[in-house]
């Protein structure tokens, strides 16, 4: 992805091994092309999927994505 442009990467000075990896220009703006067709997807994926289960994988999602941040943020 670095190489197409879509994203950039440096390495933390702190730690040489880590490294911190960031969205360009051009990739947000590929985002916010595709973002209604993705909308759309959602919307059919929810019209066709129990809304308990969908909620259920909601809040599975969210508490995956806090407990990987709080394990990045004590690295």
């Amino acid at each position: 992805m670095e190489e197409t442009g879509l994203v950039k990467r440096e390495r933390i000075a702190e730690d040489q091994r880590r490294l911190l990896v960031t969205a360009t220009p051009k990739s947000r703006m590929m985002a916010s092309k595709i973002a209604p067709k993705v909308e759309e997807a959602y919307e059919q994926l929810e019209s066709e999927v129990d809304a308990t289960l969908l909620d259920h994988l909601y809040e599975s999602l969210t508490e995956l994505i806090e407990k990987i941040e709080s394990e990045v943020e004590d690295a």
